[in-house]
């Protein structure tokens, strides 16, 4: 069987929302035999003098901080290695910023998958947090996984991908096939329709596509009609199918920054402890 993931990368900032993304990685690393990179960032503050030099503020402090961020990153590594004996894990500590750094690593390194933890923060922490993660998202050219913090790890069951029917969700589709045999999951397509009609239509093509492609892989096809925002329809969708990864493109942009920087009702509406896996495309390209 072909592996999408041969190269993943779990940025950490040791916290237990991070900790939460590195059992995951980790169980994923486990199945799919990647190679594993944990990532710890760090920017120190800097001040130009009056000849256009550097000025570090507080550097004692700033070179404390990196001891402690190496110890933790060779204890998270040796943990992981405890564990996992049969995988190959490294770990590097890069200063800049997270989206520039990972861009960066996953140049270098051919990362096939990036995972992520979020934590349930609010106000300017949790925009913060969200807004790191959409940049990330529309930074690189990888799949990202998004953990929640309170997300314990379980073998996926049940995998639900959501189209906006692009030529894009075809190839993301066809990435997700080999983790759902890997696990023994079922695999459903399922599309929140506003325009009954029209998107049954477009679903029944969109099927048509990607049966022809490969016809002996199980997939369920689903046009659900809602009223509601798509963000409560696929968040109750997903607690009633008792859900354990959710997937989509990058493509329907507006669905991922009302998800990760909107309004609070927003977030609200999609108030879940699920998986979230992003793949990124270059292209809108609706059918």
């Amino acid at each position: 069987m072909d592996n999408s993931f041969k190269n993943i990368l779990i940025p950490t900032d040791f916290s237990s929302a991070a900790e939460n993304a590195v059992t995951h990685g980790l169980a994923l690393a486990s199945k799919t035999k990647a190679n594993v990179l944990f990532l710890h960032t760090y920017h120190f503050p800097i001040l130009r003098g009056v000849n256009g030099e550097n000025i570090y503020l507080d550097e004692n402090s700033n070179q404390e901080a990196l001891k402690a961020a190496k110890e933790r990153l060779l204890e998270t590594q040796k943990k992981a290695v405890v564990l996992h004996p049969d995988l190959h894990i490294e770990y590097t500590n890069e200063q800049g910023f997270l989206s520039d750094v990972i861009t960066s690593i996953c140049n270098q390194h051919h990362i096939d998958l990036i995972v992520m933890g979020t934590k349930g923060a609010s106000g300017l922490d949790e925009y913060l947090i969200g807004s790191n993660t959409a940049i990330v998202l529309d930074s690189v050219s990888c799949p990202v996984l998004v953990v929640p913090k309170n997300a314990s790890f379980k073998p996926y069951k049940k995998i639900l991908f959501a189209t906006d029917f692009q030529f894009d969700d075809v190839e993301a589709l066809f990435k997700l096939i080999p983790i759902a045999s890997l696990f023994g999951a079922s695999l459903e397509v399922v599309h929140i329709s506003h325009h009954a009609k029209e998107d049954a239509e477009l679903m029944d093509w969109f099927q048509q596509i990607c049966e022809e492609r490969s016809p002996n892989k199980p997939i369920l096809f689903s046009n659900i009609v809602r009223s509601e925002s798509t963000l409560k329809a696929l968040n109750k969708l997903m607690h009633a199918k008792e859900i354990d990864l959710m997937a989509m493109t990058s493509t329907n942009k507006g669905f991922l920054k009302r998800l990760f920087t909107g309004s609070l009702t927003e977030k609200m509406a999609y108030h879940t402890d699920i998986p979230f896996m992003a793949f990124h495309v270059h292209e809108n390209n609706r059918l």
